[in-house]
């Protein structure tokens, strides 16, 4: 399979990283037209994932890729679809338990 790039997952014209700290992401996360997930912490991921839930705003969230050799190996998924990937499964863990 060829690689991805960023504008493979969101064809946009321009972007503007905005930083947020997850314990702040429900309030501010409905103001952008989609969310970008990099967090390591999996709280973190949860509180920010449902708070675009809440506010139907598009997120697109990283898996766990330390150590990942071979890049041509990542993948596009749903989060319900995503195999393999340890913080990916204990993010929908989380997800189940937390928020329900």
């Amino acid at each position: 399979s060829t690689p991805l790039s960023v504008s493979d997952v969101l064809p946009i014209q321009s972007t503007s990283p905005i930083p947020i700290h997850s314990s702040l992401a429900t309030p501010a996360v409905g103001r952008f037209d989609y969310v970008v997930d990099a967090a390591d912490g999996v709280a973190d991921k949860a509180a920010i994932v449902h708070s675009c839930v809440l506010s139907s705003t598009p997120v697109v969230v990283s898996g766990g890729v330390g150590g990942l050799v071979n890049p041509a190996l990542l993948a596009v998924s749903d989060l319900v679809d995503a195999k393999g990937d340890n913080l990916v499964m204990k993010l929908r863990r989380t997800l189940r338990t937390n928020y329900g």
